[in-house]
């Protein structure tokens, strides 16, 4: 990993001994200086099919005899480093399963805050380019987002069957992530939801999976370079701004749509609705208009102006229409449109349209199914109804009655009356006997 501090060049690198090294490479910009005049007349190095080495800068290559700062660190391999876009921090990540963050002071290594929370051996670090973020992943198919400001986990993302991760990185202004797996896999997470939004599988096929050990993005994040065990690398173009424009322009489109439906309904210009309903692809629209047309028109007038329209249909329309009315025959609900829309079909188009067409055959075939069951079910409620009819006419309301009603009425009531009065007179009798004892 290489950094840059105004005219200072360091390079930071680790090793499977658990050392991190901090390298001053800044002669290395001296030289660079020094060969630019030649390197605008000179190939820099010669084609594949000649051993000339003339053109080839004797210092081209370096050799760092002594490093600015070595740091054992672990015990185990360090696997990952990653310098902060600030250049003011160093993550490193390795065998010992622990994540450290250091800050780079005067070309050193100082104040290491671990990070501690991976099961399996740590794979690659990254430091999101806008926010205090770091993303570590694991062999264990666990990907870790931690907070720089008070170094706490704040989500992890797992892959499936925990297959193992290698690489992370950050891309769409630091929202997504990007990381790669020993399944072959290129997935985009999103840091916000936690989510998986894509899985590629460029490196793999149904019978191999091959391990992508290599992942970046350019500068401007369009592309995304991956590089694996199949001897491939594979370059991508992300597509997302795109996507979502097309999406954005989709959405004014059919609220556009859907107001010029509206003004069509509402103006009663039906052939006018009906026809972009159908170019709509909406079937819920297009059922909504013909009820509406159906119940303004009323019965006669709009199942004529519905034969009119289906005379001119083409096959196209035909097709997505009877499609609609196969969705529509599936709730018994909408079933009383889809069998009108279908009996205006069948009386107006000829029937080798329908039977050429084996795309509206293979749509003909559940209708009919689904017609038969509607015809079963309104049968057995036509049956029930006579059943109701029977016992309506049996039945007499109660606030009607008959004479013999009301003379029966009036002799249950005057007979309760008579009771009544025996009893008060009989209550009077036993009160006067008890007042002559109590006197005597």
């Amino acid at each position: 990993t290489v950094t840059a501090k105004s005219s200072l060049l360091l390079l930071i690198s680790s090793d499977a001994e658990g050392f991190v090294r901090v390298w001053n490479c800044s002669p290395l910009l001296d030289i660079r200086r020094a060969h630019t005049k030649m390197l605008k007349n000179k190939k820099l190095f010669p084609p594949p099919d000649t051993n000339d080495d003339e053109d080839v800068p004797a210092d081209f290559f370096f050799n760092l005899d002594n490093s600015d700062c070595t740091l054992k660190i672990s015990e185990s391999s360090v696997n990952a480093v990653a310098v902060s876009p600030n250049n003011m921090l160093v993550a490193t990540g390795g065998k010992d399963k622990i994540v450290r963050v250091w800050k780079l002071k005067h070309n050193a290594l100082n104040d290491a805050i671990p990070l501690r929370g991976h099961k399996r051996s740590i794979t690659a670090v990254r430091f999101s380019p806008v926010d205090k973020l770091l993303v570590s992943c694991c062999s264990y198919g666990h990907a870790k987002l931690w907070n720089l400001v008070d170094y706490q986990c704040l989500s992890t993302f797992q892959n499936e069957k925990h297959t193992g991760m290698y690489q992370c990185a950050f891309f769409n202004s630091g929202t997504q992530f990007a990381t790669t797996d020993n399944a072959g896999l290129l997935k985009l997470w999103v840091v916000k939801t936690a989510e998986c939004t894509t899985a590629i599988s460029e490196h793999s096929d149904e019978d191999n999976f091959r391990d992508i050990w290599a992942l970046d993005f350019t500068p401007d994040d369009e592309y995304i370079i991956t590089g694996g065990t199949d001897s491939c690398i594979n370059i991508m173009k992300d597509y997302t701004e795109q996507d979502t424009q097309e999406a954005i322009a989709l959405k004014q489109a059919v609220a556009l749509d859907t107001h010029q439906l509206q003004n069509f309904i509402k103006l009663g210009q039906w052939e006018m609705a009906v026809k972009l309903a159908i170019k709509m692809n909406r079937k819920n629209d297009l059922r909504l208009t013909f009820v509406a047309m159906l119940h303004t028109l009323g019965e006669m007038i709009g199942h004529a102006r519905l034969d009119n329209m289906v005379a001119r249909w083409d096959e196209k329309e035909l097709q997505q229409v009877l499609s609609h009315c196969r969705d529509w025959s599936t709730h018994s609900q909408y079933c009383l449109v889809a069998q009108t829309v279908l009996n205006a079909i069948c009386r107006m188009v000829p029937p080798e349209i329908l039977i050429d067409n084996d795309a509206i055959v293979d749509v003909l075939e559940p209708i009919l199914a689904y017609s038969d069951r509607h015809f079963a079910r309104l049968t057995g409620l036509l049956q029930k109804t006579f059943l109701l009819d029977l016992s309506l006419s049996e039945l007499r309301p109660l606030n009607v009655l008959l004479p013999e009603d009301i003379t029966y009425f009036i002799g249950v009531i005057s007979d309760a009356k008579l009771s009544k009065m025996n009893g008060a007179v009989n209550t009077e009798t036993k009160h006067r006997d008890m007042s002559d004892d109590s006197n005597h």
